[in-house]
């Protein structure tokens, strides 16, 4: 599987009109499917060992001190924890930042507001029902797309989307 050059998702936000937090340390973790020409946008699962490593390697090369994992819990009615405790286990313990677990209440109630803080990177995981994005990613989850079939997880954001994996 190739690697994107320029990010193939910033298009497909663009076209969809898709926004997310104005605060530009608030990332959302997105996987996305490719096959034949469809991408689908999935918001809630995919979390793999790999990924886990890109994703370390990220928050200890950023410039913050502090981040916040936002995570779905097993308190979930309709769902798992996402990320799984071992998956969250294995961030904690290999990220070389201040690192905090929050745990969003269960479904439907909403992600807060986090105060946009320089030194604090926020990450969420899982399904917020206060998020455009991610009722589009139930409701209306593909596009299409030139990009090589595979598998891509992104932390996006309004201002400065990038590719983990």
């Amino acid at each position: 599987m190739g690697r994107v050059k320029k990010l193939f998702i910033d298009k497909i936000i663009k076209d969809k009109k898709i926004t997310f937090s104005k605060n530009k340390n608030f990332y959302l973790h997105v996987y996305v499917n490719v096959e034949n020409g469809v991408g689908t946008f999935n918001i809630n699962n995919n979390f793999i060992k790999h990924t886990a490593k890109k994703l370390t390697e990220y928050i200890n090369d950023s410039k913050y001190k502090n981040v916040v994992l936002i995570c779905r819990s097993e308190k979930e009615q309709f769902s798992e924890a996402f990320p799984k405790l071992n998956d969250l286990m294995y961030l904690k313990d290999n990220t070389k930042k201040n690192l905090k677990i929050f745990y969003q209440d269960p479904w439907p109630s909403h992600v807060p507001n986090f105060i946009e803080d320089e030194k604090t990177l926020y990450i969420r995981f899982g399904f917020d029902e206060g998020s455009e994005f991610d009722k589009l990613c139930v409701n209306d989850p593909t596009f299409k797309t030139t990009q090589v079939d595979g598998d891509y997880w992104f932390l996006l954001n309004n201002i400065n989307n990038k590719l983990l994996y």
